[in-house]
């Protein structure tokens, strides 16, 4: 297959399965639409985006591996995994809300580093004027 026809297929599938996402993500994973215009676009935007860099990693990976003319690319197991987890995620319409709850989750861990340290920093300072 020609290497033009295989990236405008990708990049083809990239923007409408985007669309797709965008427009139909919340019929798509059951999530109750925004009750305002701002904030429905604020979800198209999100869902579109996660899932055009899902397409984009996808596409640098299959640039890498299948349509390089040459020697056998470099094979960089880290940030090939990387980006084989952000396309699958990302294709699947899974990358906003896994951005988001992994951002949730890292500030409840620094909170609860926070008390820990707050806690511990107490208890030195009641340990020395004691």
């Amino acid at each position: 297959m020609e290497t033009g026809f295989v990236l405008s297929l990708l990049y083809t599938l990239a923007i409408c399965g985007s669309l797709f996402y965008g427009c139909c993500a919340n019929i798509i994973f059951g999530v109750k639409p925004s009750p305002t215009r701002s904030a429905q676009a604020h979800q198209f935007i999100l869902n579109f985006a996660g899932s055009l860099f899902g397409w984009a990693a996808l596409i640098i990976l299959v640039r890498k591996f299948f349509l390089i003319a040459g020697p056998s690319p470099q094979f960089d197991f880290f940030a090939d995994f990387m980006l084989a987890l952000v396309a699958f995620v990302g294709v699947t319409g899974h990358l906003p809300v896994t951005i988001v709850n992994s951002l949730i989750g890292l500030l409840q861990a620094i909170e609860v580093l926070k008390r820990k340290v707050a806690a511990y920093v107490e208890k030195k300072s009641d340990d020395a004027s004691a």
